[in-house]
């Protein structure tokens, strides 16, 4: 008897602990999950203007940005969608904020680019890059939640 009253104590007595590793197991998992879409976002901000200047001669070059514009939608559906440790809910707020902003210029330029429309030019000048600005912006906040 006093064996498993032993044990059940012990049990109790870890169980917080497990519970504090795991919150801080999560928001580094979530540091480095916004450090590489905010690294991304920052990357898909230098392509985006070559592309769409070599897109105005190069059929390839459109469909590279084309998959460029894609990619950048999905990872930014994927990144809205994670969960998120409570030390981090403003910030993902934020970041969501902002990707929302992004994602309607994304879904603009893909549509214009379906229907043959889209002006390369404006593209490379775009206010997409703006708002992609805001998102890199917040790499020192992420930064600053890591335990």
């Amino acid at each position: 008897m006093k064996r498993y009253l032993l044990l059940l104590a012990l049990v109790i007595g870890i169980l917080p602990g497990c519970s504090a590793l795991n919150e801080v197991n999560h928001t580094l998992d979530y540091i480095n999950e916004a450090t590489s879409f905010v690294n991304r976002a920052s990357g898909f901000a230098e392509q985006v203007p070559v592309l769409a200047q070599q897109a105005l001669l190069d059929p390839a070059s459109r469909t590279a940005l084309q998959q460029e514009l894609e990619s950048m939608r999905d990872g930014i559906v994927r990144f809205n969608g994670l969960e998120v440790p409570k030390v981090a809910q403003d910030l993902h707020k934020q970041l969501v904020a902002h990707n929302e902003a992004l994602m309607k210029e994304l879904t603009l330029y893909l549509e214009q680019m379906n229907q043959n429309v889209i002006d390369f030019k404006a593209l490379a000048d775009s206010p997409m890059l703006q708002t992609i600005n805001k998102i890199t912006q917040t790499l020192t906040s992420i930064r600053e939640l890591a335990p």
